[in-house]
């Protein structure tokens, strides 16, 4: 008898410590009043993707690729909290950088005078299996987290069409 209770702590402690620390994230958060919460699993997102895509004029590969990589969202998580106190701020700051320490890394940030914004991947291998925008604002916080299959040659694909792209709408708008 002592054995299995021994192995059923073991085993209980041993999964809470492998726990997302994103999830830590979105509980903290939710703990508050003010805050909205919306979970969307993989085939909601694939079948919304698809349906608005069918309405789109796209080239038929065009169309592939944005199909591929929504059958590649796995979930999608965004967290709003409006009017946040400073010590749930506080507490997202913080849980934000424990993210450095298990695995991922800030691929983007920017500030301006009443706005920040940065944004994290977690990586294994070539694969691209977590994604997670904050918005921080005068009035809100935000967080979006997606959790994903993307290769990283999908996602560098997808940003290079998208930086041709920006680059031919201002040189339209320029003329």
């Amino acid at each position: 008898m002592k054995i299995l209770i021994s192995t059923f702590l073991l085993v209980f402690m041993l999964s809470s410590c492998s726990r997302n620390p994103v999830n830590k994230l979105f509980d903290d958060m939710k703990k508050d009043d003010r805050v909205v919460a919306l979970t969307l699993p993989g085939w909601m997102i694939n079948k919304a993707f698809g349906l608005a895509l069918m309405s789109e004029d796209l080239p038929n590969d065009e169309l592939n690729k944005l199909q591929n990589v929504a059958g590649d969202l796995k979930k999608i998580r965004v967290c709003v909290n409006n009017k946040p106190s400073q010590l749930r701020r506080d507490a997202l700051t913080k849980g934000i950088k424990k993210l450095d320490n298990r695995g991922y890394e800030v691929y983007a940030m920017a500030r301006n005078e009443n706005n920040s914004y940065s944004f994290h991947v977690q990586e294994n291998k070539e694969i691209i299996k977590g994604l997670l925008f904050q918005i921080n604002s005068k009035d809100n916080v935000a967080l979006i987290y997606m959790e994903t299959e993307i290769s990283k040659s999908t996602f560098e694909k997808m940003n290079l069409n998208f930086n041709k792209n920006a680059k031919k709408v201002s040189n339209e708008n320029s003329k």
